[in-house]
């Protein structure tokens, strides 16, 4: 799956607007201030185009009201005119070096162009004149964010909030840093944070539902989606990342409700598709999932994961020559996702072809060394080829990065049991029970085990508990116990 877009901190155009006016009360002609006061009025009630004629009119009557250039930048800026903003706050400087709103302003635009370098400038000259400017340390903060100088963005936007800790946006900012750095959790605490501060802060709801879904708390990431939904109802982003989160938790039913609203508000949206198509086929709905995907790829003939996972699906139906043109696409496409050669391995696994795929296992733990995943398919691999002291040795590293993977534990016991290490054997099928209590392949096995060390009540404890989980046992394995034991238990 995609990763979700971060969404970029707001940079506010947070000025005291009440106390400028009252400073330039008697500075200026009468007319001007009435101007110009109306176009603060105009900008505040977002009557953007109102607000610039104002600016404009408070200008023609009195040239050198730097004030109102700013101000006009401002308004430009938010009708989305960069260039008519950037002059603007260039003619309040020259008209007025030290107004240091106008650099930061002008520093908001850059950092809107991507111009990280101006915008640092600026963002540096505003702190000059006014040390406790907030803002502009925030601005600052966000640019070195973008430029990936972290611990600098850190400082910047810590030291807005030692100089007003109710700066809510810094808190956001830092917050995005942090996620950077891979601290979830100082990220979900200065996210948090900031919704203390702005309950209705709906970007921070939704990065902090984005690490809340990189931890595995879906119901936390869900919960913050919805609270987004709630105040923003035509987000589609949140409907696709809350799509995203259900999926995870395995609500395939609400992961396709929400992708399918996401698609009714923009019928291109590519990842939308890709999640509703994966949710099908969780749901047995194969032709959906296919077609789904197949419209996915439509509409953004790039999209790697898409390929791979309709990949998955021609593989299950036995699909194999569309499997492999589609894993050899995804991989085509991104070269280094360690997860497109998993697939295209586990299907040359699937067909016997081993050396294949023992090479795309390989290639993916190449690309990332803890790739549980790679080391307990070629376990699998190596295990169906006879090779049991490998197939233990790859089921032990999968089991060291993710102590929790239950199959590993079972099909490591399976080799041991295969090798005549009966001891060794049970204590893996155990192990997975704990960690599965519903692992009925686990109990299947343990009672064969058991059957080999002849302790024939536990055996029959453990193949009952298999059937009762829908495990069909070996009918010829059921009666070799019987004939051993005396009898069924």
């Amino acid at each position: 799956m995609r990763k979700v877009k971060i969404y970029r901190a707001s940079l506010l155009w947070h000025l005291s607007l009440v106390m400028v006016i009252l400073i330039l009360l008697g500075c200026t002609s009468m007319g001007a201030d009435r101007y110009f006061s109306r176009g603060i009025s105009r900008l505040q009630q977002h009557n953007i185009d109102g607000a610039i004629a104002d600016f404009t009119k408070a200008i023609e009557t009195n040239p050198h009201f730097a004030e109102s250039y700013s101000f006009r930048g401002i308004a430009r800026s938010d009708r989305g005119d960069a260039t008519g903003a950037i002059a603007d706050f260039n003619k309040a400087l020259e008209l007025n070096p030290r107004l240091a709103h106008a650099y930061r302003n002008r520093g908001v635009v850059y950092c809107r162009q991507g111009n990280w370098d101006g915008a640092i400038a600026d963002s540096t000259k505003a702190i000059e004149i006014n040390p406790q400017y907030v803002e502009a340390y925030n601005t600052r903060g966000e640019s070195y964010r973008q430029q990936g100088k972290l611990s600098m963005a850190i400082a910047d936007t810590t030291q807005a909030l030692e100089i007003d800790p109710r700066f809510f946006p810094a808190y956001f900012t830092r917050g995005l840093t942090r996620m950077q750095q891979e601290d979830q959790t100082g990220a979900i605490a200065d996210f948090t944070k900031a919704l203390k501060l702005n309950p209705r802060y709906v970007d921070a709801y939704h990065n902090r539902g984005f690490v809340f879904t990189r931890q595995g708390n879906f119901t936390g990431a869900i919960a913050d989606f919805t609270k987004v939904l709630e105040i923003n109802p035509e987000s589609v982003t949140d409907y696709v990342e809350r799509s995203r989160a259900r999926h995870m938790q395995s609500d395939f039913p609400g992961a396709v409700a929400d992708a399918t609203k996401a698609l009714e508000l923009n019928p291109q949206n590519a990842v939308a598709y890709h999640l509703r198509g994966v949710s099908m086929n969780r749901q047995g709905n194969l032709a959906g999932a296919l077609e789904d995907l197949k419209k996915a790829i439509e509409i953004d003939p790039v999209f790697g994961d898409a390929y791979n996972d309709r990949g998955n699906i021609y593989k299950y139906k036995g699909q194999y020559d569309k499997a492999f043109a589609d894993y050899n696409k995804a991989i085509d496409l991104n070269p280094m996702h360690a997860g497109y050669y998993l697939s295209r391995g586990n299907a040359y696994s699937d067909k016997s072809q081993y050396d294949k795929a023992f090479a795309d296992y390989n290639k993916a733990i190449e690309i990332n060394p803890r790739y549980g995943d790679a080391y307990y398919n070629r376990g699998n691999a190596y295990s169906n080829k006879g090779q049991y002291d490998q197939a233990i040795s790859d089921f032990s590293r999968a089991i060291e990065i993710d102590p929790r993977l239950a199959d590993a534990y079972n099909y490591r016991g399976v080799a041991y049991q295969l090798k005549g290490q009966k001891d060794q054997a049970i204590s893996d099928f155990s192990k997975a029970i704990e960690i599965n209590p519903t692992c009925a392949l686990a109990y299947g096995n343990r009672g064969e085990a058991y059957f080999s060390k002849k302790e024939y009540d536990k055996a029959w404890n453990d193949v009952k508990k298999s059937q009762d989980l829908g495990y069909k046992i070996d009918p010829k394995f059921l009666e070799m116990l019987r004939e051993a034991s005396g009898g069924e238990r």
